[in-house]
């Protein structure tokens, strides 16, 4: 009987983490697309300064995106079935 307890509890725990997990992957999904329209923008040829700044910036914002992506990956690792791992 108390492991019938612990493991509905249990199970409501899983529920509640998987869910917490989902919301995160679609936030980061929502905010890859976001980035990826903003990358969309060119560095025009100018000064030098507003050259090197501009692919600064581009830089950083496929960093982010890498890193999102990476941790999207993780996320669908961790919501994937323990037989598809």
């Amino acid at each position: 009987m108390v492991n019938e307890v612990t493991e509905v509890a249990g199970s409501g725990q899983k529920d509640q983490l998987r869910r917490q997990l989902q919301r995160k992957l679609d936030s980061i999904a929502a905010r890859l697309y976001r980035e990826t329209k903003a990358l969309s923008t060119e560095v025009d040829g100018g000064n030098f300064i507003d050259v090197a700044q501009g692919l600064e910036r581009q830089e950083q914002e496929q960093l982010i995106a890498s890193r999102l992506m990476e941790q999207a990956r993780r996320l669908r690792v961790a919501l994937s079935p323990p037989g598809r791992r």
